[in-house]
């Protein structure tokens, strides 16, 4: 007698606990999200001019231009102008998928994102006929 109760019990257990709702569905685990890639200093490694190595890279010291992106869409951009003069400027930048545009004060850049990873950007733009490729490595 007592068998005949606990199989009904048993069968409406394993039917409960087969459901899900979609609310209990997992979130992807392999989804990444772009903003975070992007949060950091980003130091430039390597500069390619229609697919050809540039030989005129500006190297000041030992230092190349640098971004760092923050987590409210601002960033600051460190390059060098003649004489190794150290320029700063900064603004807001938004990110998609496939692309990535810095907002300066005067002036909006917009890149195609080829390759971003935790430790590398890796972005494209026209520059007067000619495709600039630039890759960062993330210092930090």
């Amino acid at each position: 007698m007592r068998k005949i109760k606990i199989l009904p019990f048993i069968a409406i257990m394993s039917i409960l606990s087969s459901c899900t709702t979609d609310d209990e569905k997992a979130i992807e685990p392999d989804t990444i999200d772009i903003m975070s890639l992007f949060i950091g200093t980003w130091k430039e490694s390597n500069v390619l001019i229609d697919g050809v190595q540039s030989q005129n890279q500006i190297i000041c010291n030992g230092e190349r231009e640098r971004y760092t992106f923050n987590d409210d869409n601002t960033f600051t951009e460190r390059d060098f102008g003649d004489n190794c003069q150290e320029r700063i400027e900064g603004g807001t930048f938004t990110e998609t998928d496939t692309s990535f545009t810095l907002e300066f004060t005067d002036d909006t850049e917009i890149y195609e994102l080829i390759e971003l990873t935790e430790s590398t950007l890796r972005f494209s733009f026209n520059d007067g006929g000619s495709i600039i490729e630039q890759v960062y490595n993330k210092i930090n």
